[in-house]
Parts: C-alpha cells; sequence; structure tokens
C-alpha cells in the first residue's frame, strides 16, 4: 500500500508540476497553449521554463530576421493565447526547426550526471541556446566513443521472440543507463523505450510516445541497417507494442528510422495492415523513392499535402488520378 500510495504522490506531483509550467509558458512567458503542449510534453519538467524562454527568444529571432527591432516589437505580441494568429502559426511552424536541437539539449540535461558524467552545476537562468546545444553536442559526442554493447543487468518484459536469437524486450521505461552505455546514444526517450537484443547486446532502441514511433536508431544514433528491417516491421504491427502512427523526431533524421527505408513488399506489408502508420510526410518520401507504390495506396485513408501532390503530379503525371480516386 505505501508503494502504491509513494507513485500516487508522484503522478500527482507531476500533474501539479506540468499544470504549473503551463500556466506559467502561456500566461507569464507569452507563448500559445500549442508551445506549451509541445513543450510540457516532450521535455522534464525540470527544464521546460528552459526551453520555453528560449524557444521564445530564438523562434522570434529567426521569425524577424535578426533584426532586433523588429524582434522587440514581436516580442510585446506575444499574450499567449490572445497572441495574433498569424504569429501564432509562424511560431508553430519554427517547432520542427528547434524540435532536433532541443530534444538533443534535452537527452544532455537529463543524462549528463550519469553516461560521460559532467560534474559542474548548470545555471539555467544564464545558459544560452547556442551553449546549451554545443555543450550538448559535445556530451553525445562523447557518449558515443562509450559504447560497451552488453547488458549487465536486464529487466523489461520480452513482447517478442525470433528463432535466430533476437528478441524485442519493452524496457518499461523512458530512461535506461545501461542501454545508452551499451548503444553509444542518450538512452532517453519521450515515452517508452523498446530494444531489440541478443544475447542481452542491443542492435536497435526504439522510443514510442502515446502509441507514435518517434524513433528507432542503431548503435551510436545510426540508421538501423537494412537486416533489421523485417523485424521492425514485426514491431510496428505488434498489438503489443501497439504503433498506431509514424511522428519520427527531427533530432538527426538521416539516422533516423523511416519507412522509405523498407523495400516494397515491406512496405505493402505495412500499409495492408496499417495504412495509418504512413503519415504524410512519410508517404511523400516513399512515393518520392517508389512512385510505383502510390497504386497500392488510398488516398482518402492516408491523404498527402497539396504542395506534395503537386511536386509528386509534376514528376509523375499519370499519379494525378490516383490522388482523387
Amino acid at each position: 500500500m505505501n508503494n502504491i500510495s509513494n507513485i500516487l504522490k508522484e503522478i500527482r506531483s507531476i500533474l501539479l508540476t506540468e499544470a504549473k509550467n503551463t500556466d506559467l509558458i502561456v500566461n507569464t512567458i507569452g507563448l500559445p497553449t500549442e508551445i506549451s503542449d509541445w513543450i510540457t510534453e516532450n521535455f522534464s519538467e525540470k527544464f521546460q521554463l528552459w526551453f520555453a524562454n528560449n524557444f521564445k527568444k530564438e523562434a522570434v529571432k529567426r521569425i524577424s530576421g535578426d533584426k532586433p527591432v523588429v524582434e522587440n516589437i514581436m516580442l510585446k505580441m506575444l499574450k499567449g493565447d490572445s497572441t495574433q494568429t498569424s504569429l501564432k502559426n509562424q511560431l508553430n511552424r519554427q517547432k520542427s526547426y528547434f524540435d532536433g536541437a532541443f530534444r538533443e539539449i534535452s537527452n544532455w540535461m537529463r543524462g549528463r550526471r550519469e553516461i560521460a558524467p559532467e560534474t559542474d552545476d548548470l545555471n539555467l537562468k544564464t545558459l544560452t541556446f547556442q551553449e546549451a546545444a554545443t555543450r550538448a553536442q559535445a556530451w553525445n559526442e562523447a557518449v558515443r566513443r562509450l559504447q560497451i554493447g552488453t547488458i549487465v543487468d536486464e529487466s523489461g518484459k520480452i513482447v517478442k521472440t525470433y528463432p535466430d536469437g533476437f528478441y524485442w524486450l519493452d524496457l518499461q521505461r523512458s530512461h535506461c543507463g545501461q542501454e545508452a552505455r551499451a548503444m553509444g546514444h542518450c538512452g532517453n526517450a519521450s515515452g517508452n523505450l523498446f530494444s531489440l537484443r541478443k544475447n542481452k547486446q542491443p542492435s536497435l532502441t526504439g522510443d514510442v510516445h502515446r502509441g507514435n514511433l518517434i524513433q528507432m536508431r542503431g548503435r551510436a544514433n545510426t540508421k538501423p541497417k537494412a537486416e533489421y528491417h523485417s523485424k521492425i516491421v514485426d514491431f510496428l504491427l505488434d498489438d503489443k507494442v501497439n504503433v498506431q502512427s509514424m511522428n519520427p523526431s527531427s533530432y538527426r533524421p538521416e539516422q533516423n528510422f523511416e519507412l522509405k527505408d523498407l523495400n516494397l513488399e515491406q512496405l505493402s506489408t505495412l500499409y495492408a495492415q496499417k495504412p495509418r502508420l504512413f503519415v504524410a510526410e512519410e508517404l511523400f518520401k516513399v512515393l518520392v523513392k517508389y512512385p510505383e507504390f502510390a497504386n497500392q495506396v488510398n488516398f482518402r485513408v492516408t491523404p498527402l499535402f497539396d504542395d506534395d501532390k503537386d511536386i509528386l503530379g509534376r514528376r509523375h503525371p499519370e499519379m494525378k488520378a490516383l490522388f482523387n480516386r
């Protein structure tokens, strides 16, 4: 009973902190709820206000073209949910630009004491975005050099096994120092960590957050090798894992798994069983690589953005008729 009581207290404390941070981000810092939700859902509550303040500063700098006079005017226009719609839309477009860098910084902030440990105390009041990005990059490089390959004290729940000795393990947590050291990456996730292993040696690490696959990477944050693609397809289709959609992190996307990495047979298998995995951005990249795949797509179920339709239609005029069927 004491354990349950402690867990409930911890959950209540986290919810209260997030609610307090949301109020500060919207009503004091002046960012709209859409930006606040993105920050509170993806970054540790301890650092959310730092991310909010730095997003405000850096996003407005980019939108203004780094012109101080325009920048100051725009900062005064930020009034939470009362911010003008046009400025809200511009801020929302900046999320994708900063998401990757923010995730790398977040990994550093959360893991810097445990992996490739740093001993200095961070002063979040004076830490700038540029300083944090530089330190995060250096720390991630140090982590990559540490990979040791084998897990000593394995824990978690096996969700699928293979005759060749591989197995998918649900680590049932969002951070794992052992996975980090074995794989040479930060070991942090937005949601729940999964690991493809054999003899306690990880080959892939996955991050599933609220039914979305955020990341799937190999050692040292590399793109998964083709030899693991069939097991990734199994992972995406497994009901126990329950991946419903793709929402890839913008942190080093060229090193993250993408649907276009699969072959046509694997793509056909996925689309037949889970078409909604093919979100617009992923579907577009698949069709650029495999235009013939369009014949299998129901564009009412898995639509494309209009701009992407125009690009594909110019490259492959025969595809235009398929968009409206």
